[in-house]
């Protein structure tokens, strides 16, 4: 597995959008998404399993990736739902 930075363009409960991936990524192709999240005054990890549900190439910044997160334990996903405010 290699590394690689991106930006993140959106972030949802359930998913999240990147942009900045060099290469482009076949739909429902599964990859694992580490990131840290600043949120009410703390600093978390979050390490989540994912598949690509779509992947476009931009004209300045590689591809743009939509990934649908699986497997994600119940703590990230308390996480995720109060970072988005559902």
């Amino acid at each position: 597995m290699i590394p690689v930075k991106v930006r993140t363009m959106d972030i949802g409960k359930y998913g999240m959008s990147l942009i900045g991936i060099a290469k482009q990524l076949t739909v429902e192709q599964q990859v694992n998404v580490s990131f840290d999240m600043f949120f009410a005054c703390k600093l978390y990890h979050v390490a989540v399993s994912a598949r690509v549900s779509h992947c476009l190439q931009t004209a300045n910044d590689g591809y743009k990736v939509g990934l649908q997160f699986f497997s994600i334990d119940a703590e990230v996903a308390d996480l995720l739902s109060k970072y988005v405010g559902s």
